[in-house]
């Protein structure tokens, strides 16, 4: 299956602890957060890969080259609008992905194989999200919630919604069903979160499955701690 991986943003509330560093290139665990999101998905299988860029994007591609380190053919896809919302960073990969579904992550997000590995399980066109039923409180004040029908179905998702069942853990696998919805919204906002892009989706007749990955690692790194987390982590895991 293709993958699309976002890493246009900038990385912001790390800025001022990284100094040059780009934050995708920040080590963990003996290597760069890049190469644990590329390993994971080279592990399962997945070598069809786009890696969306923009803020660094030459550091980055140079960094991370062809892809045949990972045993992958990756394609790079700029973004000139990356500052604009993540959902146009989904919206470029657009003729990488054609008719054909995708698994997307995000960059910074990194995520073990059996989450990957869950997300693969069946092969049928439909929408799914990954999502941490059981979070960290972390978790709950830093990432973004999902509410979720009786029929396992998200109906809503949004930063601070309430009620709420589980979080986002950053992979989705998608249809060009997303792409339709980011075409809506080009008519109505000036901003484009994949969030709003996603309610959009659902709102025009395209469910998406919440995948129960409570059992699997996740780690969304934003911040210090964030990364602290993950080294402290992957390290005592290694």
């Amino acid at each position: 299956m293709l993958s699309v991986i976002l890493a246009a943003g900038c990385g912001s509330r790390l800025s001022s602890h990284n100094g040059q560093v780009p934050k995708l290139l920040l080590p963990v665990a003996g290597q760069a957060i890049i190469d644990h999101t590329l390993e994971a998905f080279s592990r399962v299988g997945v070598t069809e890969v786009a890696i969306v860029v923009g803020h660094e994007a030459h550091t980055l591609k140079e960094w991370v080259g062809d892809g045949s380190r990972h045993g992958m053919r990756i394609q790079y896809v700029f973004n000139p609008d990356y500052r604009m919302g993540n959902a146009l960073s989904v919206y470029a990969a657009r003729f990488f992905t054609g008719n054909e579904p995708f698994i997307l992550s995000m960059a910074d997000h990194m995520v073990s194989t059996d989450l990957l590995e869950s997300m693969l399980e069946d092969r049928l066109s439909t929408n799914i999200l990954a999502v941490d039923f059981a979070p960290s409180p972390r978790d709950v004040d830093e990432g973004t919630r999902v509410l979720v029908g009786e029929d396992g179905m998200v109906s809503h998702i949004g930063k601070g919604l309430t009620p709420w069942d589980g979080i986002d853990a950053g992979v989705f696998r998608l249809t060009p069903a997303i792409f339709e919805a980011i075409d809506v919204m080009h008519t109505t906002e000036t901003e484009y979160q994949l969030s709003q892009a996603v309610r959009q989706m659902i709102d025009l007749g395209n469910p998406l499955e919440a995948r129960d990955v409570s059992e699997c690692y996740w780690q969304d790194i934003d911040t210090l701690e964030d990364l602290n987390i993950a080294r402290r982590v992957l390290t005592e895991s290694a």
